[in-house]
Parts: C-alpha cells; structure tokens; sequence
C-alpha cells in the first residue's frame, strides 16, 4: 500500500518537481504545471495522457478517470489501495507529460 510520503517521495525525486497546494491539498508541479497532487476525496490525482487512460484503467483497476468538466484528464487513485510501483510508474508518466521536453532529455541523458 501507497501513502502520501511515497507520492511526495517519487514525485520530488524527479528534476524541477517541486511541493506546493492547491486548494489547500499537496500539489507537485514542474515548471509551474501541476502533475500530480491529493484529491479532496483522499485520493491522488495524476495528469497523464486521456488517449493512455482507458488502457490504464483496464489494466489496474485500482485507476479511475480524472475527469474535469467532462474531460478526462488523468487517472486517480486511491493510495490505499495502490503498491508503491505503480504509483512510481504513474507519477513518472505523469511528470513526463508535463515536463518540458528538455528537462526530460536531460534526466534521461542522466539515467542511462
């Protein structure tokens, strides 16, 4: 089971990340955007690609659709319920999806 300390952990690994709120919740956001943070509900939220959420759901049915004003924009997931791989395997794709594309370059050239 995940808690709030690995989703702060995982995300502040990343390049840039850096720990805020938003409406008084734990955001994570790089570069000023937000791509991963707690839900009002208890919940994560992670701003991955609509066109990889159906896929993911599928596959881990511990994922919902984040949705905003009918619009999928993540997936949410409840950290109880969640091990610490697939939340690291989320927020990494997560903070892909937002990061600029030469920050991702740069820890990749770093990770090789």
């Amino acid at each position: 089971m995940a808690d709030l300390d690995d989703l702060r952990r995982l995300a502040l690994a990343l390049p840039e990340t850096e720990e805020g709120t938003h409406f008084r919740l734990v955001d994570f956001k790089v570069r000023r955007k937000g791509f991963a943070g707690m839900l009002p509900n208890g919940h994560a939220g992670l701003s991955v690609p609509a066109e990889q959420v159906p896929a993911l759901v599928a596959e881990h049915p511990v994922l919902t659709e984040l949705r905003r004003f009918d619009k999928v924009i993540g997936v949410e997931l409840d950290l109880g319920e969640a091990d610490v791989d697939l939340l690291g395997r989320l927020v990494e794709l997560a903070w892909r999806t937002r990061a600029p594309k030469r920050v991702v370059a740069a820890w990749e050239a770093g990770n090789r």
